[in-house]
């Protein structure tokens, strides 16, 4: 499936969430257009937009990792290959490995 959005990682500083990769550096948005919707909670609300390519990340990797291990109609390996080098990622990651993107992108969508 391809995509239109601007490509991650993204990061979320205050009520504006920016792309930041080498010399290209954008706002993708901003959570507050005003001094009084620039609360604590729409800070929230930017991180959790901010993670969100890393959690669609998280979510199509596992995907593939699941279905390469479902016998039968599952992913060919370079099918699955094809998942984790979309995400930047050399080869398919481990399940641990998985488990650890999974967590990385929720401790960033809650701030942690």
């Amino acid at each position: 499936m391809a995509t239109s959005f601007t490509p991650g990682p993204w990061e979320a500083k205050d009520w504006r969430i920016f792309h930041d990769v080498g010399r290209d550096i954008g706002v993708i948005c901003e959570v507050g257009t005003n001094k009084a919707s620039r609360t604590a909670k729409n800070a929230a609300n930017a991180r959790l937009i901010a993670a969100a390519p890393d959690l669609l990340a998280a979510c199509e990797c596992q995907e593939a990792r699941e279905r390469y291990d479902t016998d039968g109609s599952g992913f060919t390996l370079p099918e699955a290959d094809a998942v984790f080098k979309k995400h930047g990622f050399f080869a398919m990651l481990s399940h641990a490995e998985l488990a650890k993107m999974r967590q990385d992108a929720i401790a960033k969508a809650c701030g942690l």
